[in-house]
């Protein structure tokens, strides 16, 4: 299995390399050109003029993009010689156990997420940190290997589903189909026993990306809960 792994990386290190360098171009772009603080002044019932400071421009929904797209679409590119008789031939030709195959495929996938998107957060807290915030950069950290964590599910779910199929375009539909079956069954359960979306929520809580923009949502807050306010 480490030859088999040793190969891949030596072919897939070109992918990874146009992967981080996409990311770090649209982190830099986008960071760049916003305003990481808010200020505005009110006043209260006593005429007096207060200047508030709050917290805006996090980078964390935009990380967590990256980590939904990513998580989609490696899993794709790297299993898709299952879905071509040749490359099944030859890969099944080489000396290792179909199971070790797609271990090893599976860190390949894990690797293209992974690094780029390291790379993506060692820049956001250099350009934060460069620039003028009141973040609590700190929750960075739980941030990170959260996201990281949840994004190895998605990978792992992504991969058993996609590789059920035999053709490519099967593939896609299996993936699609796991993406909206649970949002799907919920809408339906509720409309045929006629129940109320105030009590049991939106059919949003059940989408396959959820995990992650619940936990994104959360995680943000907590970046960005400091406020100050200045009487004037």
């Amino acid at each position: 299995m480490k030859t088999t792994l040793k190969y891949f990386l030596k072919t897939r290190w070109n992918v990874i390399a146009i992967i981080s360098c996409i990311l770090l171009l649209i982190t830099f772009v986008y960071l760049t050109n916003m305003d990481f603080v808010y200020t505005y002044e009110y006043y209260d019932d006593y005429g007096e003029i207060y200047n508030v400071v709050k917290a805006q421009g996090s980078p964390f929904p935009m990380l967590a993009a990256f980590a939904s797209v990513l998580s989609t679409l490696v899993v794709i590119f790297e299993f898709y010689f299952k879905m071509r008789k040749i490359n099944i031939d030859q890969m099944h030709a080489l000396p290792i156990k179909r199971e070790k195959l797609y271990l090893s495929k599976l860190i390949i996938c894990a690797l293209e997420v992974i690094i780029p998107l390291t790379l993506s957060f060692i820049l956001s807290i250099v350009i934060i940190s460069l620039s003028k915030n009141i973040f609590d950069l700190i929750y960075f950290i739980p941030f990170y290997f959260g996201l990281v964590f949840l994004s190895l599910i998605l990978i792992i779910s992504f991969a058993f589903i996609y590789t059920r199929a035999n053709t490519f375009f099967d593939g896609i539909i299996n993936m699609l189909f796991y993406i909206f079956v649970l949002v799907i069954l919920f809408l339906h359960i509720i409309d045929v026993f006629e129940l109320g979306y105030q009590k049991f929520g939106s059919g949003g809580a059940f989408f396959i990306y959820s995990p992650i923009a619940i936990f994104t949502q959360y995680m943000n807050k907590l970046f960005m809960n400091k406020e100050f306010e200045f009487n004037i």
